[in-house]
């Protein structure tokens, strides 16, 4: 396995932008790396490839997006970190600590598919990874003066409750968000159907407002 640090590297070095496929190949380990190739070569086929975008130095973490109707849609981030404060903590149970990866779906219009969520059992994908504030009672830093990654000063500290698919959502991070750190080939495959979802949502959308 490629020391995750040599990616930066190459980046740095190289004039082309990294290809997430070789990124993941050298960096996940075995149990990771088939989940994140596979939700790679599905986005590819459903005309959704992910395009490198700005390296996030201060985690020194790679990230690729992808856009629909104009609009975010999807973002895979490679790190060599978990659990570090802000907005997505996560513990990475492995005795290695090689590096992981997490998925960020933008489903913007979920509400507007709510039934075919709850009636294919997918809402604990979207519950069970609603990002959360740092200084919230579900963070592990909760109670600490300063945690990592944000300011106690800020003014949506500690958080909003929210109402997310008839579900309340204690201490959300400001606007609602959801990280999937190291996802297995279930959760793949229920965020799959969500995206699809999404998709047909945004298309809906757009053709309702071609005819006004």
């Amino acid at each position: 396995m490629q020391d995750f640090k040599n990616a930066l590297l190459i980046r740095e070095e190289q004039s082309e932008k990294p290809l997430i496929e070789d990124v993941i190949t050298d960096n996940l380990d075995d149990c990771l790396k088939v989940a994140a190739l596979d939700f790679v070569v599905h986005m590819k086929d459903n005309k959704m490839p992910l395009r490198f975008g700005k390296m996030l130095k201060i985690w020194t973490e790679l990230g690729w997006g992808v856009n629909y109707k104009s609009k975010p849609i999807c973002r895979v981030v490679i790190t060599p970190n978990s659990g570090f404060g802000y907005r997505h903590y996560y513990k990475d149970p492995r005795p290695d600590k090689h590096p992981c990866w997490y998925i960020v779906p933008r489903l913007t219009n979920m509400e507007t598919y709510k039934e075919s969520i709850i009636n294919e059992n997918l809402q604990n994908i979207i519950w069970n990874n609603a990002t959360y504030c740092v200084y919230g009672e579900r963070s592990p830093y909760f109670n600490m003066d300063k945690a990592p990654g944000c300011s106690p000063n800020k003014s949506c500290a500690p958080g909003k409750n929210i109402i997310v698919l008839d579900k309340e959502i204690k201490n959300n991070c400001d606007s609602f968000g959801i990280t999937i750190w190291n996802p297995d080939i279930t959760t793949i495959n229920g965020l799959k159907r969500l995206l699809a979802l999404e998709k047909k949502a945004r298309d809906d959308l757009s053709k309702t407002k071609g005819h006004e």
